[in-house]
């Protein structure tokens, strides 16, 4: 296996990892550290390793599942980050539609046009 697919599986899962080890760095003094991150990195792991398996069925592409799975994981992991910012989880909603239009708006422009090729008999 190449170094460069490595990178595309790994990425996703040292986000996961961040999110874990920031979350026990905040909570230094409050947790044993063997049981609670084990429990956490192992949820974890299972969820984007099952995500993963369904984006590369769906996708059959190494390098747009793993980004994808880290923009998914990245939202799944910091959404209570906005009802602690925010109070509310509406402006998690705003930016998800606002997000979605924008994305709307930038493939607007794109002319999908199937490639003519001559074909040789």
């Amino acid at each position: 296996m190449k170094i460069k697919n490595l990178i595309y599986i790994f990425n996703p899962f040292l986000l996961g990892i961040f999110f874990i080890l920031f979350l026990f760095s905040s909570n230094l003094g409050e947790m044993i550290m063997p049981i609670e991150i084990f429990s956490l990195f192992l949820i974890v792991c299972l969820f984007e390793v099952s995500i993963f398996i369904i984006l590369i069925i769906f996708f059959k592409d190494l390098p747009k599942s793993s980004f994808l799975l880290t923009i998914i994981m990245f939202l799944f992991l910091s959404y209570g980050y906005f009802y602690d910012l925010f109070g509310s989880y509406d402006y998690a909603w705003y930016i998800a539609i606002a997000l979605s239009i924008f994305a709307t708006f930038i493939h607007l422009p794109i002319n999908e046009k199937p490639i003519l090729r001559e074909t040789t008999s």
